[in-house]
């Protein structure tokens, strides 16, 4: 039998002793040579184990808190399964795809597929002994549908060695301390071997893209390059409150500048970004507006939006965007993603156009002036339908106008403001104008929002909200 032969056996077995056959003694690699290989929807499996079908519940993945319980102990297992089963038909596709590459690349990907053969020989001898049956919970193909259109061997090691290989150096990592916190050492043991194969798997990957790829590119640049919508750097680290895992990336030879910037880098994992600016001269912008002309900015103006505008980065779910004239600094970022800030996806504003071919939430600007509406005005169709945050034309002039305080306020600095209640937030987006160029000091804001929004009962409250953003910003400034 050929290599060729069999890692087709390998990818339509409709049964799992047939997915997880060693190689046949013998067993000889096929000269390299031109050829392609059609990528079926789905591998061979049993019906039991086929992917969830849309519209299907997804099985929740338990946190480490919950693994005190053996129901979640199980499904996490479970969960683990299916993904080192999707590796050994993936690498078995990759060796179909790509009957060309170099042998050395051919071999290196016959001896990961073994290994991750044994991984899920391994899950599924632990379910039996807690009696879960592979299958009984719904299983995703996410993994497939990113992998599998894979047209060159770099963007093999990309999508798969170097993204959901690498992530896994946070699960295996994490978890196999969270098991053995609840006193389940056989399961902790487990995944600290698939934790240490995980990084030669990551160094494999990125070998081969150091080989593959353009001379004068970065690791980084390669690497993203080869990815392909909607996958995105942000899969090649667990979500939130699993740690990042500094440690087994070098040790996989990732230099500091790729881990650092992966480190910082952020963008949905699915849920459509809203996308917040920061537009503090928009009083200035529809007054100009109101007698005709455009409103051009001094230095002065122009420092106040470049100095304060990072102040969004507390006010966006990890899920949303910040649309950022300067940056601040990868360090800063990191320094500020350290402190527990979690940060939304950052886009520099000159590569807005980029917005142009992502779905979107929706628009959150400081308010709707002239400015902000001309900005988002060609994306205006972006968001989806039913969207609380769409596009509009700049508020009337007169909603930005000084007006007197209202009589159930005492402070001369009293803004006015609109609020709307957006569910996806759960929280007000306010549009803050205030009466004085005079600065507000967190109590005069606390005290303005508490008098005059009325908080639908479902929002954060107001002066818990607003008076940590405050301690966090108001005495820092945010570009490095």
């Amino acid at each position: 039998m050929t290599v060729r032969e069999y890692a087709e056996s390998i990818l339509l077995a409709n049964t799992l002793e047939g997915k997880l056959a060693p190689p046949p003694a013998g067993m000889t690699l096929d000269p390299p040579h031109k050829g392609s290989y059609q990528t079926p929807d789905l591998p061979g499996r049993p019906e039991l184990l086929m992917p969830r079908r849309s519209g299907e519940t997804r099985t929740k993945i338990p946190s480490s808190e919950q693994l005190g319980d053996e129901d979640h102990r199980s499904v996490l297992l479970h969960f683990f399964c299916n993904h080192e089963l999707i590796a050994v038909e993936l690498m078995a596709l990759a060796l179909l795809k790509f009957p060309d590459a170099p042998d050395a690349f051919r071999r290196g990907l016959l001896h990961t597929l073994q290994e991750e053969q044994v991984h899920t020989r391994l899950y599924l001898d632990r379910m039996a002994a807690t009696g879960t049956v592979f299958g009984e919970h719904s299983l995703s193909r996410m993994i497939w549908d990113h992998i599998a259109p894979m047209t060159s061997p770099i963007e093999y090691v990309s999508r798969l060695s170097l993204t959901f290989e690498q992530s896994n150096l946070d699960y295996a990592n994490h978890y196999s301390k969270a098991f053995a916190l609840v006193g389940d050492e056989t399961t902790s043991g487990l995944l600290a071997q698939i934790y240490k194969d995980e990084i030669a798997h990551v160094g494999y990957g990125l070998k081969w893209l150091r080989r593959f790829k353009k001379q004068q590119e970065t690791d980084w640049d390669a690497w993203h390059r080869s990815l392909a919508h909607p996958l995105t750097p942000v899969r090649a680290k667990a979500p939130g409150g699993i740690p990042f895992n500094r440690e087994g990336r070098k040790k996989a030879g990732l230099d500091d500048s790729f881990i650092e910037q992966l480190q910082i880098y952020q963008r949905s994992r699915g849920r459509t970004p809203f996308v917040h600016f920061f537009n503090p001269n928009c009083e200035a912008h529809a007054a100009a507006s109101a007698m005709g002309t455009t409103f051009q900015g001094n230095k002065a103006s122009r420092h106040l939006e470049e100095d304060l505008e990072a102040l969004i980065l507390a006010n966006g779910h990890p899920d949303d965007l910040a649309l950022l004239r300067i940056p601040p600094s990868p360090h800063h970022l990191k320094t500020l993603k350290d402190a527990g800030l979690p940060l939304p996806e950052i886009l520099p504003l000159h590569e807005k156009d980029e917005l142009a071919t992502r779905k979107l939430g929706g628009f959150c600007p400081r308010a709707w002036s002239p400015d902000s509406s001309k900005l988002f005005e060609n994306l205006a169709d972006n968001p989806t339908s039913n969207t609380l945050l769409p596009w509009r034309e700049p508020l009337p002039t007169d909603q930005f106008s000084k007006n007197s305080p209202p009589e159930s306020s005492n402070n001369s600095m009293y803004p006015i403001m609109k609020a709307t209640h957006s569910r996806a937030y759960g929280r007000p987006n306010l549009l803050l104008r205030p009466t004085s160029s005079q600065a507000l000091s967190s109590s005069n804001l606390l005290s303005a929002v508490q008098a005059e929004v009325t908080w639908p009962s479902s929002a954060i409250h107001p002066k818990k909200e607003l008076s940590r953003g405050w301690r966090r910003f108001s005495m820092s400034k945010m570009r490095s």
